[in-house]
C-alpha cells in the first residue's frame, strides 16, 4: 500500500528511511506548512523514529513537558528555524541523569505507536468488522502468482510522493532565491492577530514555482503551439 505524507498514519512508528521522511513531511505540512523539509530535519526526527517514536508522539511532546516535569513549553520565536524548534523543545524529553542523544537517553513517548504490519492488520479488520470489506478467502498459489504480477503492474510508472515532494522544495527554495526579499519578522508587537509578511512571502514563492514550472512544460508548449493557427497580415492592394 503506497502512501504519502498526507496519508501517512499519525501513529505508525517509521521503519527506514523512506518511511522516516514520509513521517517528517507529515509533520511539517501539519505544523510547518510553507517550510521545505530539509535532511536536517529529517535526520532530527529518524533519532527519535529509530527510538520508538511515532509522529503523534513528537506533536504531544512539542506542546507538553513529561509528567514528573514542572513548567511549560516556550514558545517558538520569530526567527527560530523548524529544526531549532524541534530540538530545543524535543530536548525536554531526554532523561535529565543522561542528557545526550542516544536512544537509551530517551524518555518512553507520550503516545504509544504501532508498526505499519500491525496497522494494515488492524484496519483490515476493522473494516471487516464494519461490513466494508468482505472476509478474504484463501488464494491458490495460482491466485497468488497473479495477484502479484498485478500489483507489479500497477506500481510501474507509478509517481513517487517523495520525489515529487522534494521537487516541490526545490522549485519553492528555487522562487525563493529569485526574488531576494529581506523577509521582516512577524508582527511581534502588533500581537498574535496580526498578519504574517513571511506566509505571504511563502505563498508568492509557492505560485513563481508553479508559473515557472507550466511555463517551462515542453508538452504545453508543444500543444500550444499547434493548437494556434498562423498569423498573418494581408497586404494592403495598390490602388
Amino acid at each position: 500500500m503506497a502512501f504519502t505524507p498526507q496519508t501517512w498514519p499519525g501513529r505508525v512508528i517509521p521503519a527506514d528511511r523512506e518511511q522516516a521522511e514520509l513521517a517528517t513531511r507529515k509533520l511539517f505540512g501539519e505544523l510547518f506548512p510553507g517550510h521545505p523539509v530539509t535532511s536536517q530535519a529529517i535526520t532530527i526526527l529518524s533519532r527519535w523514529f529509530d527510538a520508538g517514536w511515532c509522529v503523534d508522539a513528537i506533536k504531544v511532546a512539542l506542546d507538553n513537558l513529561p509528567e514528573d516535569r514542572e513548567g511549560f513549553q516556550p514558545r517558538r520565536g520569530d526567527q527560530e528555524s523548524p529544526e531549532d524548534f524541534l530540538v530545543r523543545r524535543l530536548r525536554k524529553w531526554f532523561r535529565e541523569e543522561d542528557d545526550d542523544f542516544e536512544r537509551n537517553a530517551r524518555l518512553a513517548p507520550p503516545r504509544a505507536g504501532q508498526s505499519l504490519d500491525m496497522h494494515l492488520r488492524l484496519k483490515r479488520q476493522q473494516q471487516i468488522n464494519d461490513g466494508l470489506v468482505s472476509r478474504p478467502r484463501r488464494l491458490t498459489e495460482a491466485g497468488q502468482q497473479a495477484r502479484r504480477q498485478v500489483r507489479e503492474r500497477a506500481g510501474e510508472g507509478r509517481p513517487d510522493p517523495i520525489a515529487r515532494a522534494r521537487a516541490r522544495d526545490a522549485r519553492v527554495q528555487q522562487a525563493m532565491d529569485a526574488l531576494a526579499v529581506d523577509v521582516p519578522p512577524a508582527h511581534a508587537e502588533e500581537g498574535q492577530n496580526a498578519p504574517d509578511d513571511r506566509r505571504d512571502s511563502q505563498l508568492v514563492a509557492t505560485y513563481a514555482a508553479r508559473t515557472a514550472t507550466v511555463k517551462h512544460d515542453r508538452r504545453r508548449s508543444a500543444a500550444s503551439s499547434r493548437a494556434s493557427p498562423r498569423s498573418g497580415v494581408a497586404p494592403t492592394p495598390r490602388r
